[in-house]
């Protein structure tokens, strides 16, 4: 479950963490090096929903 009716608090927090620290890592620290802004924030949104499709 990613952020909805009837999520917890600590779930909320617990997503809105891991996709901040892996949207980081991956969009700023490796992809922003070699692309352009464009590609760092569609790599960012690909993270992003890949990481809210998961069922938690």
């Amino acid at each position: 479950m990613c952020v909805g009716l009837g999520s917890r608090a600590s779930d909320i927090l617990a997503i809105s963490a891991v996709i901040a620290i892996v949207s980081y890592v991956a969009g700023n620290l490796f992809i922003l090096r070699v692309t352009n802004n464009t590609v760092a924030a569609i790599v960012d949104f690909v993270i992003s929903f890949a990481i809210c499709s998961k069922k938690f």
